[in-house]
């Protein structure tokens, strides 16, 4: 089975843009933890920190990785309701809708978790 080059040349533009928009050379500089601990004063149990809160110039590593996962949703989101939107001749099917609807989600979602991530590193951004 063959598999034309034109299908497969947009994986190595994914991956970079990845990448470079995960953090990834910060990582690699910095070399922080890849989450962070916090222990509750009351009870003294240590809880999880996946996103490094009132510092904008840091992150850790996979603070980076969940912003590039929610840009990327976005992004693909924006691409599928185009290719939906561009093909005129195309039956609408359940199927089609379907993939719509989760287009939607994902073009209209990004967004608004990412601002809500935003406003939890930064305290009073847009406020």
């Amino acid at each position: 089975m063959k598999i034309a080059l034109n299908k497969v040349a947009w994986m190595p533009k994914t991956i970079i843009f990845i990448f470079s928009i995960s953090g990834m050379i910060y990582n690699i500089v910095n070399t922080p933890l890849t989450y962070g601990q916090k222990s509750d004063p009351v009870t003294g149990i240590i809880h999880p920190v996946l996103f490094l809160a009132k510092r904008p110039n840091g992150q850790y590593m996979l603070e980076g990785m969940v912003v590039s996962l929610l840009i990327m949703l976005g992004t693909a989101g924006l691409y599928l309701i185009e290719k939906g939107l561009s093909s005129q001749s195309q039956k609408v099917t359940n199927h089609s809708k379907l993939l719509m609807f989760i287009a939607l989600l994902f073009a209209w979602g990004s967004p608004l978790v990412l601002n809500h991530l935003i406003s939890f590193k930064l305290a009073n951004y847009l406020n």
